[in-house]
C-alpha cells in the first residue's frame, strides 16, 4: 500500500543530468519575468520574486534560520537582502533588498480557478531561471502543514522553492512551497504534484504586516 507524505521542496544543490525544457511557442503566456531571483545560501539555494519597492517574496523554509541572504538576478547581478518576516503556517516570507533595475511583478489577490493555465519560474537544481507550465489541479485547501495551498501539476523540483507562479496575464497567483512525495517500496519519489501558496492569502498577510 502506498503511503503519501507532504514535504517541503528541498533547496540544496544536487548533481543532475540534462533536462528537456518546454517551448514558449503556443503557450499563450508571457515570457519568463525578470522579477524572479535566485536566493543563494551557504548550503543551497531557492527562488524568490520581486513585487516592487525592494520587497521580495519567497518560502519560509528557504530562509529559515537566516537574517540575511544573497540574491542573484537573471542578469547576473548579486545583492544582499534582509529577512523582514516569515509565516510558517502559510510558508511565505518577505525579503528586503535594493530593487533598483529589477523588474517587479504584480501580486494579484484573486482566487485561482481549477484548470487555469499557470507558469512557475525558478532555479531547479543547477539550472537557473527556468519556466515550467501546468494548471491548477485542485482548489485552495489546507494540505499537511500548509494552512492554504493550491494543488498544481507543475514540474516542481529542488531549488524552485519560493519562486513565483504566474497566471496567463503574468500576475503572481501564488508561490511554490511544497511537493508531494510517494514512499514506494522503500524509496521516495516525486509524484509530480506541487503545492502553491495562494496569492489571496499572501495579500491578507501583507495587509496584517502593513
Amino acid at each position: 500500500m502506498r503511503r503519501y507524505i507532504y514535504a517541503f521542496i528541498a533547496f540544496l544543490v544536487f548533481a543532475a543530468g540534462m533536462f528537456a525544457l518546454p517551448s514558449m511557442a503556443g503557450s499563450g503566456m508571457p515570457a519568463p519575468a525578470s522579477s524572479t531571483v535566485k536566493v543563494i545560501l551557504s548550503n543551497g539555494h531557492g527562488s524568490a520574486v520581486h513585487i516592487g519597492n525592494g520587497a521580495f517574496l519567497t518560502s519560509t523554509h528557504v530562509i529559515e534560520g537566516k537574517n540575511t541572504v544573497s540574491l542573484k538576478t537573471s542578469s547576473g547581478k548579486t545583492l544582499g537582502a534582509k529577512v523582514l518576516w516569515s509565516n510558517k503556517a502559510y510558508e511565505v516570507a518577505m525579503l528586503s533588498a535594493n530593487g533598483s533595475g529589477i523588474a517587479a511583478s504584480n501580486l494579484t489577490c484573486r482566487e485561482a480557478e481549477v484548470g487555469e493555465l499557470i507558469r512557475a519560474v525558478g532555479n531547479p537544481i543547477e539550472l537557473e531561471f527556468v519556466s515550467a507550465w501546468g494548471r491548477i489541479s485542485g482548489a485552495r485547501q489546507e494540505i499537511g502543514p500548509l494552512k492554504a495551498a493550491y494543488v498544481s501539476d507543475l514540474t516542481t523540483v529542488m531549488g524552485m522553492s519560493g519562486g513565483p507562479v504566474f497566471d496567463i496575464s503574468g500576475d503572481i497567483i501564488g508561490i511554490n512551497a511544497a511537493v508531494q512525495l510517494a514512499s514506494i517500496e522503500g524509496s521516495t519519489t516525486l509524484t509530480g504534484f506541487g503545492f502553491v501558496v495562494p496569492s489571496k492569502d499572501i495579500c491578507a498577510l501583507l495587509g496584517r504586516a502593513a
